[in-house]
């Protein structure tokens, strides 16, 4: 469906050695070492904008980023900012905050 092929277009645009991880339904979690993260979140969501249309619409994707150590020094730290990057994208109804 959709969602499958916008998580593949995802996982196909990822730099060599990322990894990925599920983190609910059309939601994933993306750590890249040595990547400019605001630079991979719009390779991303443009990846999955040129994957698929709903209704002849192209899909919408936001992403949150969190780079290390400048957004945090542990998990917690980063995925709370990223997440807040997320949620700040999506309240604008833009890709990236």
């Amino acid at each position: 469906g959709i969602l499958a092929a916008a998580e593949a277009a995802v996982r196909s645009a990822l730099p060599a050695g990322a990894l990925h991880a599920p983190d609910g339904p059309g939601s994933m979690l993306v750590l890249a070492h040595d990547a400019d993260g605001s630079a991979l979140a719009r390779t991303l969501t443009q990846a999955v904008a040129a994957s698929a249309t709903h209704h002849g619409a192209p899909l919408r994707a936001a992403a949150g980023v969190a780079e290390h150590p400048r957004d945090g020094d542990t998990p917690e730290a980063l995925l709370a900012h990223a997440d807040g990057q997320l949620f700040a994208a999506r309240a604008e109804g833009l890709p990236l905050a």
